[in-house]
Order: structure tokens, then sequence, then C-alpha cells
């Protein structure tokens, strides 16, 4: 089974259960993509450039975080 918006298979796809809408980094890849939810339902994941990685707590890619919860390389 697919999801019909990006063609990936659903356990592949982000779950969007209890998040408030907006962006949220994808920590199965690393937060070098992060999704949008919207209304609890899954609405599109995007990948950062150049290998940056998305700060959940800063909405944004930046260049130096590690992981999605802000811990940076040393």
């Amino acid at each position: 089974m697919h999801n019909s918006i990006d063609e990936r298979p659903c356990w592949l796809t982000p779950s969007c259960r209890d998040k408030v809408n907006g962006f949220h980094g994808n920590q199965l890849q690393e937060c070098l993509f992060y999704y949008e939810c919207k209304d609890e339902r899954f609405i599109r994941s995007i990948m950062c450039p150049g290998r940056m990685r998305f700060s959940d707590k800063y909405k944004a890619c930046l260049p130096t975080l590690f992981n999605c919860e802000n811990s940076t390389v040393s």
C-alpha cells in the first residue's frame, strides 16, 4: 500500500498522530528530511539542502546539527 501524496510505502510515511500543525524533523532519516503535518495528517516530506539537518527547536534546516534534538557535532 502506498501513500497517495508521495507514493512512499505507508510504513515509511512519518506519523502525524498527536503532532501540532507545522514542520517536524524526520528522525528515521536523521533529520536530513522534515515533514509537514496538518490536523494530524501527513502533508509532505521535504529534504534539507546541502546535507543540512532540520532543527525541531528552530523549525529550520541548519548546517551544524548532528540530530533532531539540536546536539551539535563536537
